[in-house]
C-alpha cells in the first residue's frame, strides 16, 4: 500500500465527483453527467495561463456557501484520500469566498474544522479501513491576491490565529500572482508573524524568482510551486541550504521534467533516503514523477530512455534558447553542437555542470 503525503491541495479544486452531483441534487440544480461536469472542474489540455485555470474554481465555488456544505466536503474529500493511501494532508482554501451567503470567516473555518474532526472520528468505519493506512490532516488558511480585500485578508491572518492547532495549521497565500506580486502583501505577513502564524506562500509559478525570494524575506516556511526558481541558479542553491540547515544534508537537486531520467534513476541509488516534492496529475502522482518511483523501485528504463529523450527534449530547449537570444539559431544534429555560436552554447539550456562521474561528452569546457 502506498503511504503518501500531499502538502498542497485546494478544497475548492478537489471536489469529488459524487459529492458535487449530491450537493446540486440537494440544491435543486440540473442533473449533469461526469462528462458534462468536467469542463466545469477541469482545464482542458491545452490550458493557456494560470489565470484560466484559476476560473475553474468558479463553480465549486457555488456549492461552498453553507457549513453543511464545507463539512460535507471536506468530510468526503478526506474519505477519498484516505482510500487512494495518504497518511497526511493539508487543505487550504480561503474563507473569504465561501461567505457570499452570510457566512463569516470564522463560521467558514468550524465548518471545515467539524468535517475534519468527524473523519477523524469516523475514518476506523469506512469501508478501506482495514487496508488503507490512517489519515491525519490539517487546514490552510489562504488570503488572496486580488484588489479591494484587504481587510478580507487581514481577518483570514486573524481567524487563522484563532483556530491555530484547533484544525489549522497555517497561512498562506494565493491567487493570480503575476497581476499581484507577492511584495504588495507584506501587511498580511506582518500581522501573521506578529500572531506567530506559520505561513506558506504561492510564489515563483506565474512570476519569476524574486518572487520567490520576497517569499523568503517575509519569512515564509514553505514556498508553494517555486518552479521558476530554476531561472535562477543561486536561488536554488539558496533553497537547498536551506534545506540542509533543517537537517537535510547532501541536498541533490534534479527537474525530473527536464533532466536526464535515466542519470536521476542511477543517481536515487547512491543514497538511502529521498524526499520526492510532485505536482500532482488528476488527484494522483505527476507523470514525470511516478515513472522515476516506479523506476526506482523495478530498476527498470524509464518510459523515455535518455536515447529518446534527448531528440524530445532537444527540439523544446532549441526552440526556448532562440526566444531567449532573440534570435535564430543553427544546430548540427550530427555533432550535437552550434557549429561556433558562442552565445547559444553558453546558454544555460545547451550546457551546465553535471555532478561527477556524469558528464555530457560533446562539451569540452
Amino acid at each position: 500500500m502506498k503511504r503518501l503525503i500531499d502538502l498542497h491541495i485546494h478544497l475548492d479544486g478537489s471536489l469529488p465527483y459524487e459529492t458535487v452531483h449530491k450537493l446540486m441534487q440537494q440544491a435543486g440544480m440540473p442533473v449533469k453527467t461526469d462528462a458534462e461536469l468536467y469542463p466545469l472542474l477541469s482545464v482542458p489540455e491545452d490550458c493557456r495561463d494560470l489565470n484560466e485555470y484559476l476560473e475553474k474554481f468558479d463553480f465549486p465555488l457555488q456549492l461552498m456557501q453553507s457549513a453543511g456544505n464545507i463539512e460535507q466536503i471536506v468530510y468526503d474529500l478526506l474519505t477519498v484520500q484516505r482510500a487512494e493511501g495518504l497518511v497526511y494532508t493539508e487543505i487550504r482554501f480561503a474563507p473569504q469566498f465561501h461567505c457570499q451567503k452570510g457566512l463569516t470567516q470564522a463560521a467558514v473555518v468550524e465548518a471545515a474544522v467539524a468535517g475534519l474532526r468527524r473523519f477523524e472520528k469516523e475514518q476506523y468505519s469506512c469501508t478501506c479501513a482495514e487496508t488503507a493506512p490512517e489519515l491525519h490532516a490539517g487546514l490552510i488558511l489562504c488570503a488572496m491576491r486580488g484588489a479591494g480585500n484587504e481587510e478580507a485578508n487581514l481577518e483570514s491572518v486573524r481567524v487563522a490565529a484563532k483556530y491555530l492547532g484547533k484544525g489549522v495549521v497555517a497561512l498562506d497565500l494565493a491567487g493570480a500572482e503575476a497581476l499581484f506580486p507577492t511584495r504588495d502583501f507584506e501587511d498580511v505577513f506582518a500581522l501573521a508573524r506578529e500572531l506567530e502564524v506559520p505561513f506558506t506562500i504561492h510564489a515563483g509559478e506565474a512570476d519569476g524568482p524574486d518572487s520567490i525570494r520576497t517569499a523568503l524575506a517575509f519569512g515564509a516556511h514553505r514556498i508553494g510551486h517555486g518552479v521558476r526558481a530554476l531561472e535562477d541558479a543561486a536561488l536554488v542553491e539558496e533553497l537547498a541550504e536551506k534545506l540542509n540547515q533543517r537537517g537535510c544534508p547532501n541536498v541533490v537537486v534534479a527537474d525530473l521534467a527536464r533532466c536526464d531520467m535515466a542519470e536521476a534513476v542511477a543517481d536515487a541509488f547512491r543514497y538511502s533516503k529521498l524526499v520526492l516534492a510532485t505536482t500532482t496529475y488528476n488527484a494522483t502522482i505527476f507523470p514525470h514523477m511516478q515513472n522515476f518511483i516506479d523506476c526506482v523501485r523495478s530498476r527498470k528504463n524509464p518510459i523515455a530512455p535518455v536515447e529518446v529523450g534527448c531528440s524530445t527534449n532537444t527540439l523544446c530547449c532549441l526552440q526556448n534558447i532562440a526566444r531567449e537570444l532573440g534570435r535564430p539559431v543553427h544546430w548540427d544534429p550530427a555533432t550535437l553542437s552550434f557549429n561556433g555560436d558562442k552565445e547559444a552554447e553558453s546558454h544555460r539550456l545547451y550546457w551546465y555542470e553535471y555532478r561527477n562521474p556524469y558528464k555530457l561528452p560533446y562539451c569540452n569546457k
